[in-house]
């Protein structure tokens, strides 16, 4: 599940931040914005290739040792309030873009439609 959610396929949190964080970048403009952008989607599918490396030796590999795997129950209660969080923001993060497009706003010191209507000040 970890190597999934690292891998940022579609649909998942990491996926939807990389691919508005590329989008800003690339619709800023110009040259230098653009080749950025170029470099981190070029960098996110050469580390996609390390990943499945992982997820290759995971499941496709023989296994050496058969031995049952035990994991201490904090371990598994951590890796479980980790991952709920991931998944659920992960398919349903419209909640979250707003809040985020208007503390966007208060720092480029334009206010978003949603903070115009709601007629509330940008600064205290």
């Amino acid at each position: 599940m970890k190597n999934i959610v690292i891998i940022c396929f579609i649909l998942f949190a990491g996926f939807i931040g990389k691919f508005y964080l590329f989008a800003a970048v690339i619709q800023r403009g110009g040259f230098w914005y653009t080749a950025l952008a170029l470099v981190g989607v070029l960098n996110s599918a050469i580390s996609l290739f390390y990943y499945l490396k992982i997820v290759k030796a995971m499941y496709l590999a023989p296994e050496t040792n058969t031995a049952p795997f035990g994991a201490h129950r904090g371990y598994i209660f951590l890796s479980a309030a980790l991952a709920i969080p991931t998944l659920v923001l992960g398919l349903y993060w419209t909640p979250l873009r707003t809040p985020v497009k208007n503390s966007m706003a208060l720092f480029r010191n334009v206010p978003s439609q949603e903070m115009a209507i709601q007629d509330k000040p940008i600064h205290p």
